[in-house]
Order: C-alpha cells, then structure tokens, then sequence
C-alpha cells in the first residue's frame, strides 16, 4: 500500500510527498478479515458489519508540540482580561516584527512558530505528542484526548453547551481559573461559520504586560470565516467528516469537498487500486490555523470501534459536531517541512520562514488530495 499527499494553492500544485501508513492500518485491515459474518444473523450485532465501521471516515491537522505553547494558543493573563472584555471567542497574538530587505510588508504578516512535528515512525497512534497551552501564569492541555491536533474550541456554534458537556475540556478546566472564553479562544484553532458572524482576530504589538493589549497598541485586526464551522463538518476535536464516499461515474457527481473529506475512486480502480481522499481548507481556516501556528501534520483515521463501543456508543457510529463517543483509529500520518497555510511575502522563502521570517495571511483555499494505491 503507497500513498502521496499533494497540496494546491489556486489551483497549482505546490507539495507533493509521500505519506506514511501506520500500523492503524494494518490493525483494520485484520478487523476487516477477521469479524465474524455471522453477526448479520443477530439483530443487536448486525451493525458491527456495517462498511462505514472499516473506512477511512476523517481527516485531521496538526503541527510540532511547540508551536501549542505559542502564536495564538500562548497563554497570559493580559490576553485573558482582553478576551473576557470583548465577551466573545476571538483570535488573540502578538504581531510580528518587520522583515529586513523586504519592502511592502503590511501590518497582516505574521511570525509564527512553526515547530515541525517529530519525524513519523509505523507506530504512530496520534499527530503528535503530548502538547500544552503554556503561558507565565498556567498551562492548559492543548488535547487530552488525542496529542498534537488542532482543535475546534473556538467557533461560538460548536461550544454551546460544550464547557459541561465535553469531558475532554472539564479535565483541561481542572485547576484553572480563566473563563470559558479564554480557554476557548486560546485553544483554537478554527474560526467559526459565515452564519454567525464569523471570529475576529486581533493583533498587537504584545501580549506581555499590563497595557500591550491597549487598542492605541493593536497593529492589525480582521474578522474570518470558517469552511468546517459553516458546513458542519468538524467535531471540537478537530476530526473533519467523510461526507461522502463513491466511485465516480456518469450518474451523479460527488459533493464538493468544502463540505467535507471525500472519498473516490476512478472508473480504472480495479487496474490502479487508487482512491482519492480530498479535502478543501478554506482561507478562513488557513488564516485562523496560521495564527495558531499553522499546518506541517496531517493523519487520516477510521472508526476505532472498540474504544467508541466501551465509551458508549453504537454502530454504526454517527458523526457529531460535539463528537459524542466517537474515537478513531490512526491509519496514514503526513509530516511536511513547512507550514502549509503560510504565504510568503515577495522576496521570502519557505526556508527564510522556517527561520522566523514573517508570512502573510493567506487569502487562499487550500485543497488536500490525499492518494493511496491498495494494489
């Protein structure tokens, strides 16, 4: 089994990389030969057969356990007085500072800590490991569930109800004092939808200190929109649906992939083997993740359906923005040498970036083409 992740930017293809297939994979390749048939036969099992509990049913991003202790995800107390007198979920980080050499550079591009995750092994079970919200005061577990993934605190639809709810966010609540608000916006990562107004996105000059969040002290600010919050499509913990799998023919054609991962294969499947797994990050969620610090790890993941069952929940086991019971399984993890969402100002380069040169905010969408040959 081989597969490659390409990555497009108006259109053009700007990565294109191997992936690695992690031993996931061949765990639900075993559950695949190994359930029994006879389950069809007993009414309470049957949906243990159910297709949907052996594919690849999400997509998921990530990046370097550093960069969740800086950017947006950084902590202070400064950051948390200016969220809660807004009232709202919001994006807030320091600015970055000006490029040398580099003329035109405006006020929207940013530095951000782009650390990249650890090199992939076949036994990876996770994006990452264990990561946490730092900052002078306190530390926050980024995910106590699952490492090294960017989550979906931030849009307003998704946490209604989620603060009692969410027994991941109730152990990152215990011991810390700030407002749902803050944890909310300093946990990221995805704006939310068009429909509800968006999430704004402040920046100033820094967030250390008693008056840097003075608005006299903000060099940059912009409302965004988020493709996954508007389309529903990504649970608060930052797994990104299958909304639809086929085999394309003339009959009917596939959903779009802005609203959600899609799964398909070519009329020559029976020859080549592959399936195509696609995915549109809209600008919104580029710019915002950017803000947090980006994109340099990716995973695909089907149902763990032990875990899902001993948590409570039954097959076929149903997608839910607020993830209710629903574990997975890593199968393939991608880790890439940059920041995915990042674009560059003219003049700069990927690996000038790399060394803490400033990117812009994206105004792109970015689609992920995810391809794996079964043959």
């Amino acid at each position: 089994m081989r597969g490659v992740v390409e990555i497009y930017k108006q259109g053009k293809l700007v990565h294109s990389e191997d992936n690695l297939i992690v031993d996931g994979a061949s765990e639900l390749l075993a559950d695949i030969f190994t359930v029994s048939p006879t389950y069809a036969t007993i009414p309470s099992a049957s949906s243990l057969l159910d297709t949907s509990n052996y594919t690849i049913q999400a997509i998921s991003f990530g990046k370097g356990n550093n960069a969740y202790g800086r950017n947006a995800h950084y902590y202070t107390d400064v950051k948390d007085t200016f969220i809660n007198s807004l009232g709202q979920l919001c994006i807030v980080t320091s600015s970055n500072p000006a490029l040398s050499g580099v003329a035109q550079l405006t006020t929207s591009a940013y530095t951000p800590d782009i650390d990249l995750p650890e090199y992939p092994s076949p036994t990876d079970i996770l994006l990452g490991t264990s990561s946490k919200v730092t900052g002078v005061t306190s530390g926050i577990e980024t995910y106590t569930v699952l490492a090294g993934q960017n989550v979906n605190y931030l849009s307003v639809n998704n946490t209604s109800g989620l603060y009692s709810n969410s027994s991941a966010l109730s152990e990152q609540l215990l011991g810390v004092t700030t407002s749902s608000n803050a944890i909310g916006s300093i946990l990221g990562c995805y704006p939310d939808s068009s429909a509800n107004g968006g999430s704004n996105f402040y920046m100033f000059s820094s967030v250390d200190g008693s008056a840097n969040t003075d608005l006299a002290n903000l060099t940059f600010s912009g409302t965004l929109s988020g493709g996954f919050n508007s389309a529903s499509s990504m649970d608060h913990l930052g797994f990104v649906n299958m909304i639809m799998s086929s085999v394309q023919d003339s009959t009917y054609s596939l959903s779009s992939s802005y609203s959600g991962l899609t799964i398909s294969a070519g009329s020559d499947f029976s020859s080549t083997g592959e399936v195509l797994y696609e995915v549109m990050i809209a600008s919104g969620d580029a710019r915002g993740s950017n803000l947090y610090g980006g994109i340099s790890t990716m995973g695909l993941w089907s149902i763990d359906g032990k875990s899902s069952m001993v948590a409570g929940n039954s097959p076929p086991f149903t997608f839910n923005t607020l993830n209710t019971n629903r574990t997975y399984k890593l199968f393939s993890r991608k880790v890439f040498n940059t920041d995915i969402t990042a674009t560059f100002p003219e003049g700069v380069t990927s690996n000038e970036a790399a060394l803490g040169k400033a990117t812009t905010l994206s105004t792109d969408d970015i689609k992920v083409i995810w391809r794996l040959k079964f043959l």
